[in-house]
């Protein structure tokens, strides 16, 4: 084939154009948003927070996706995971569900909310291992409410409970992504004499801090291959508290 000068020119700033449009499309949505917006859900929202709203603000504002609570510590929808305690107001409602498909509606990602840090005295009661313990073996109690109890991220509930609620989710709800709120824990290390505790090296050491990265590294990594079996381009991300990179 016979090509001229101008021809010449012009194809490579073609091709070049291709690639360069072609990578653009490629990249992960995740890698592309600017502005995520997060409203933190109360008790008493499933019976006074007008959903549509709620979602017309939001895409007012320009997001690209929106943070919505499952959670664990009050179940915004109709969960059947053990000891995810459902919202006093919740009644029959789907309120996540509602959330969800309303901001999905608007073109905006959802992101499911997780606060893994935290359950109630029912589980205590049934499952004694989750928590974490004070030097005398006794729960930790929340400085902020005396009905809830610090979770150990050493313990099954970070590998066993957390995972059924986030697969729970993804059976049932059209979700982007997963976020862990309060997890990896911010500011202080945690202080924990629970029984696999008690075997990791003292607290404050070189050693119990590559304890805690080796759990957090390997935490996340399960949470994002659950993420992605919804779908390859979901993710997980979470706090990037205690100094995590």
């Amino acid at each position: 084939m016979e090509m001229n000068r101008r021809d010449f020119m012009v194809l490579p700033a073609a091709v070049m154009a291709t690639s360069v449009f072609g990578a653009v499309r490629d990249i992960p949505w995740q890698r592309k948003i600017r502005r995520l917006g997060q409203l933190n859900m109360t008790e008493h929202d499933p019976v006074t927070m007008n959903v549509e709203q709620w979602a017309d603000y939001w895409a007012s504002m320009k997001v690209d996706a929106v943070l919505v609570s499952v959670t664990g510590i009050l179940a915004y929808y109709q969960t059947k995971v053990p000891f995810h305690r459902k919202g006093k107001y919740l009644g029959d409602r789907d309120f996540f569900g509602d959330c969800c498909a309303a901001a999905k509606k608007r073109g905006l990602h959802v992101i499911a909310r997780l606060s893994p840090d935290l359950n109630w005295e029912d589980a205590v009661a049934a499952h004694p291992e989750w928590f974490e313990r004070d030097a005398e073996g006794k729960p930790i109690v929340h400085n902020e409410d005396s009905r809830l109890f610090r979770t150990c991220m050493f313990s099954t509930y970070m590998t066993e409970y957390i995972p059924a609620i986030m697969r729970e989710i993804n059976s049932q709800y059209d979700v982007d992504g997963l976020f862990t709120n309060a997890w990896p824990p911010l500011g202080k290390l945690p202080v924990c004499y629970c029984a696999v505790c008690r075997r990791l090296p003292a607290g404050g050491t070189i050693d119990y801090w590559d304890k805690f990265n080796e759990r957090t590294v390997y935490l996340w990594k399960l949470y994002d291959s659950i993420a992605k079996e919804k779908h390859p381009g979901n993710f997980y991300f979470a706090n990037l508290g205690a100094r995590r990179r």
